[in-house]
């Protein structure tokens, strides 16, 4: 848990506790029952929505060592093709180029998509000359397949991001509302019990 959100949520069970044990003398300052209740549920709703966003991170993370692994396979495969390339077409500079023989592979995900896309129909244009040195039809389905990987990535990165922003603004929301519960039980603790330092300092409060 986040080390804000921990310390957050440990000060509101604290307070609640407190309001609990003092809540016939708080009763009077707007600490009562419905008070009490709607204090909780707030230091619930918060931890759940921390949760939540937890869940969401570590989806994320996973999602992320999928990518890797395709980024892996999918450069492993456009390795074997430059270097048949350079066999079959050594001195041709200008078929070394449209295979950008010379070119880093990419590592971004989206960049691959784009090369990976290339290569499909480059290859397939070669295929003749390329059988030659070692590239098959399979290599084309494999290359099908890495974009097909990479698509499906994509698109669930891009869900992923959207369920974790809207997660972080829930939380943040969620944050602020228990935040102003617990101004509110300062508050009302200061009033009840004003000249019992004593009291103030169970509530932690200090001043």
């Amino acid at each position: 848990m986040e080390p804000k959100i921990a310390k957050t949520i440990q000060t509101a069970y604290l307070l609640l506790d407190n309001l609990k044990k003092y809540q016939p003398e708080l009763n009077n300052y707007g600490a009562n029952d419905t008070f009490i209740t709607a204090f909780k549920e707030s230091i619930e709703d918060l931890s759940q929505k921390h949760l939540l966003l937890e869940n969401v991170k570590n989806r994320k993370i996973a999602v992320n060592r999928i990518q890797k692994n395709h980024l892996k396979i999918c450069t492993v495969l456009l390795k074997k093709i430059r270097s048949a390339t350079r066999d079959v077409y050594i001195g041709n500079e200008s078929i070394l180029q449209k295979f950008h023989v010379n070119t880093r592979i990419p590592k971004d995900i989206k960049l691959m998509q784009k090369e990976i896309s290339y290569n499909i129909d480059l290859v397939t244009d070669h295929m003749i000359s390329l059988t030659a040195v070692g590239i098959t039809e399979q290599d084309i389905y494999n290359l099908i397949a890495c974009h097909n990987a990479i698509n499906e990535v994509l698109a669930t990165i891009e869900k992923v991001e959207s369920v974790q922003n809207d997660a972080k603004k829930n939380q943040s929301l969620s944050l602020a509302h228990l935040k102003k519960f617990i101004t509110q039980t300062h508050s009302k603790v200061n009033q009840c019990f004003i000249n019992n330092e004593n009291v103030l300092l169970e509530f932690n409060i200090n001043d």
